[in-house]
């Protein structure tokens, strides 16, 4: 009964993490990670102190990658979804008052992308329109916010045309909004099994091009590039340049994903390995009580007793040790599957459908297990047993 009862608490836990780590690897990320080349490309000061230089380089760089065969888009931004953070502020809006930077010191983030970034992302873009090529130093400032961003500052108004302004921009005219994307997710740094959808606003790379930034690449048709080709093309602009954390966007996210895969395997091969022992103790004890029950299987067969009665002796014997040890495994389930909540993703602790499956799994190899046993039964020689010590 304790066999059965560890083995379904582990099978239902192992059964929760199977189901967030497919909820979790197949969630709408809000862009699409197949055909996604990224790296980083960080510049030297050397040659690169202005931030018109090094527009002109990220323009060349794009013209270059994008002029490769099976390439159908580049993008750069400060940050791409999954490889990190890119810091968060407080966001305030013109004609409100400023939002109080201590509470909302995780409140939104800021990139800076190039014009084209959210097709070669594959963002739906909602509404207003993207950056375009005159988004640049001298121009007005604008930027483009996330559906997240409105909910949160304009959850009843239109956004296109107001002014916003993030911290550190105190001395900069206001920014004005132009368009409206769809929210990116995010890998969360405070939870493991999480994604996020923090408000974020988007900025022209041109009108404040920084020294290192991502590179994303789509590729359309089985003639793209390498990533050893792309990093080739680049450098042809200068051997100085940096490239590094070269990956595609797929290879991250089974990067992310790669542990919590692990531990749900291992939970589950732990949860296997009580089933496998819970059955066999479970046909061992059975098994038992038969030889030991022989005198009194044949006294009932002689008195009359068909094969199902004594079938179903033995088997309700052995599904009463497994009704009582399920009941107790669900309760205990229950009480300890609050101590996975931060492991789940998708799934509650006391999700009836995992639990209802497992049961079912665990009373069907019982099942099993007292079946033999009780058929071994039916077969006694009621004269042979009669005459047993």
């Amino acid at each position: 009964m304790a066999e059965i009862t560890l083995s379904l608490v582990l099978l239902a836990g192992a059964g929760l993490l199977i189901q967030s780590i497919a909820n979790f690897a197949t969630a709408p990320l809000g862009f699409v990670p197949d055909g996604l080349l990224t790296m980083t490309l960080s510049l030297p000061p050397v040659g690169y102190a202005k931030p018109e230089q090094r527009t002109a380089l990220y323009d060349q760089i794009t013209n270059r990658v994008l002029a490769l065969p099976g390439v159908a888009g580049v993008g750069m931004s400060t940050h791409v979804a999954l490889r990190g953070s890119n810091g968060v502020s407080a966001v305030t809006v013109e004609g409100r008052p400023p939002s109080d930077a201590k509470t909302a010191i995780f409140d939104t983030e800021q990139q800076f992308i190039t014009d084209g970034y959210f097709r070669v992302m594959g963002i739906l873009f909602q509404r207003g329109r993207e950056f375009e090529s005159a988004d640049r130093a001298g121009a007005p400032l604008v930027a483009v916010v996330n559906n997240a961003l409105v909910r949160k500052y304009f959850p009843h108004e239109d956004p296109i045309g107001k002014h916003i302004r993030c911290p550190g921009d105190e001395v900069n005219p206001w920014l004005t909004i132009v368009g409206v994307s769809g929210d990116e997710k995010q890998s969360s740094p405070f939870h493991q099994m999480a994604w996020t959808d923090p408000p974020i606003v988007d900025r022209p790379l041109a009108q404040n091009a920084g020294a290192d930034v991502d590179l994303v690449v789509r590729v359309s048709s089985p003639r793209a590039p390498r990533a050893a080709t792309v990093q080739k093309e680049i450098l042809k602009l200068g051997s100085e340049l940096r490239i590094s954390d070269v990956y595609l966007m797929q290879h991250v996210l089974d990067r992310y994903t790669a542990y919590p895969r692990f531990r749900a395997i291992l939970m589950g091969a732990f949860a296997g390995v009580a089933l496998l022992l819970a059955i066999v103790g479970l046909y061992g004890v059975l098994s038992q009580l038969v030889v030991q029950r022989t005198q009194e299987i044949g006294i009932r067969i002689a008195l009359g007793a068909q094969g199902r009665d004594i079938l179903r002796l033995i088997m309700q014997q052995g599904m009463r040790v497994v009704g009582i040890g399920a009941g107790l495994g669900i309760l205990a389930a229950l009480s300890l599957g609050r101590f996975l909540q931060s492991l789940l993703y998708g799934v509650q602790p006391e999700d009836p459908i995992t639990l209802a499956g497992v049961s079912l799994i665990l009373l069907l190899a019982a099942v099993f297990a007292t079946y033999v046993p009780a058929r071994r039964a039916v077969r006694v020689n009621p004269i042979d047993s009669l005459r047993a010590e």
